[in-house]
């Protein structure tokens, strides 16, 4: 009954806009700072090292990492509380980046080195990012925003800091070298760590003590206190629904190619070809540009689009700069292409987010979105190490070739599989279900 009074009181509360805006704007300084790391550290080992290999191993000690912190970041995180580990895992990260052109500048710093404080750093940058992502769906709620709406700004936020952060990346790699770009992004998750720890308000209780408040839940099973525990059963949460399972094995492999294109493929095809940290900006800048102004039409009219048939389509139409780029070195084609399948990928963080917000229970919100990015990003580590000798046995065309047609037989299962439509269906069902009665909905809410 309780719960039944309180529902009305928040539909006529007001709408809280200013932690939400707040939420964004921490996350816009924290990765525009990302992204002059993403630029500088293979320029740098290209420049110091000259070995395509090396980049590749540089590129897999940021990957691991990712991994680790995506899979267990998500049950720290909700044990400690999603504001207290986005502050927490900012201040660490800054700490870990600073270490790198601290080093470099005094001591020196071998290569083992560099690996070693790439790997401590992007670690300890995990769980921060996942605490924030655990943020947007409560702040939203406060604000009386759509999900979809919600994710489309916080995508376009970080594209918005892309389309600033890369290109200003080359311009200073020019004038001050890539390793003066790591206080920046220090400076960066220090920022973002001040500016949550002030104005975003803490919740009364953390996600696991929360599940008491919420009686329509009451049927799910306790929260288990292990800690392996929890990431177990947030990986068992993915892996019970057969078609989730398979959307996040093709997120999977595009995150490998993906990966290995971007941290691997391009700085070594940008150094080769026209030798210009200032072009890898820019290709980065396009892509992350034009992502920003797809980003806005999908917040505008996505809740209208089909959600499988819009990420099976975006996915083919992004695989198709591996061709082009196989295809020719000339930088009008490249940018063109860097547009267009940028303009493709704005969907598909924010349908893939709306759809895991809706379908995940709140106390359980942290672990399984850690559980599911660690498994989107499984193949990361292999995509990374795997490229740099890949390119070194084929060469540059060839291996673009043949990571085009992986990607692209990876993307069409989604187009010709037709159990892909059961999540379409469903989010049919629930759009139509009754509004007073979402207890007796499958489980989704909009």
């Amino acid at each position: 009954m309780a719960d039944m009074i309180a529902r009305p009181e928040e539909e006529l509360a007001p709408a809280r806009y200013l932690p939400l805006l707040t939420l964004f704007v921490a996350n816009f300084i924290s990765f525009a700072g990302s992204m002059l790391t993403i630029v500088a550290i293979p320029w740098f080992v290209l420049q110091t090292t000259g070995s395509i290999i090396q980049t590749g191993i540089t590129a897999f000690f940021t990957t691991v990492p990712t991994v680790l912190s995506m899979a267990l970041g998500g049950v720290l995180v909700e044990r400690i509380g999603y504001k207290r580990a986005s502050v927490i895992g900012d201040f660490a990260a800054a700490i870990g980046v600073a270490l790198i052109p601290l080093f470099y500048h005094t001591v020196g710093l071998p290569f083992w080195g560099l690996v070693t404080f790439v790997f401590i750093a992007t670690l300890l940058n995990g769980p921060g990012g996942t605490a924030r992502l655990a943020l947007v769906p409560d702040l939203a709620k406060e604000a009386k925003m759509p999900l979809e709406r919600a994710n489309s700004i916080s995508q376009g936020v970080s594209h918005l800091a892309g389309i600033i952060g890369a290109p200003l990346a080359g311009i200073l790699i020019a004038f001050y070298g890539s390793s003066n770009l790591l206080w920046i992004d220090a400076l960066s998750f220090l920022i973002s760590a001040i500016i949550v720890a002030v104005v975003i308000p803490s919740p009364a209780l953390r996600p696991r003590e929360a599940v008491s408040n919420q009686p329509e839940k009451q049927a799910e099973p306790k929260a288990p206190t292990n800690f392996l525990a929890d990431f177990q059963e947030g990986v068992r949460f993915i892996l019970r629904d057969s078609v989730t399972a398979m959307v996040l094995l093709t997120i999977a492999v595009t995150n490998m190619l993906d990966v290995a294109l971007t941290s691997v493929v391009v700085p070594v095809y940008v150094k080769h070809f026209f030798n210009s940290a200032v072009i890898l900006g820019w290709l980065s800048a396009i892509f992350l540009g034009f992502a920003f102004l797809g980003t806005a039409l999908f917040g505008a009219i996505g809740h209208r689009l089909p959600r499988m048939l819009t990420l099976a389509i975006a996915f083919v139409i992004i695989g198709l700069r591996y061709w082009v780029f196989a295809w020719t070195p000339s930088l009008p084609w490249l940018l063109i292409i860097s547009a267009v399948s940028g303009l493709a990928s704005a969907p598909l963080n924010p349908i893939i987010f709306t759809m895991a917000y809706e379908i995940i229970p709140d106390h359980m919100r942290a672990r399984v979105l850690g559980a599911g990015m660690a498994v989107t990003a499984l193949g990361m580590p292999l995509g990374t190490l795997g490229s740099g000798y890949l390119i070194s046995w084929l060469g540059l065309p060839t291996s673009l070739i043949l990571m085009g047609s992986v990607y692209l037989l990876a993307t069409l299962s989604m187009l010709l599989n037709p159990s892909f439509r059961k999540l379409e269906k469903v989010r049919l069902q629930e759009k139509h279900a009754a509004e007073p009665s979402p207890a007796a909905s499958i489980g989704l809410q909009e």
